[in-house]
């Protein structure tokens, strides 16, 4: 099985243990951007775009999330097989 490519693009540091990280994730034959929301290391979001990662920084709780975890290794795997 032929896994993804991740490239961390940009992180912003929301307050010191949050973060909004853009990474690439790149299989042979498709590029996409995901937005991940971490949260002291113990959650995590996947968006799919900035309007969306937006809405839910801002507080907005019915900001579409592509899924979320709680666990960085579950993290890691998703977006290793992740298919767009």
């Amino acid at each position: 099985m032929i896994m993804n490519t991740i490239t961390q693009t940009d992180v912003h540091y929301l307050r010191p243990n949050r973060t909004m990280e853009s990474l690439l994730i790149e299989d042979s034959e498709t590029t996409k951007k995901v937005l991940v929301y971490n949260y002291e290391g113990v959650h995590f979001r996947v968006f799919e775009n900035q309007k969306e990662a937006s809405r839910f920084v801002n507080g907005d709780s019915n900001a579409k999330t592509i899924t979320e975890f709680i666990d960085e290794n579950e993290l890691d795997k998703y977006l290793q097989k992740i298919i767009f």
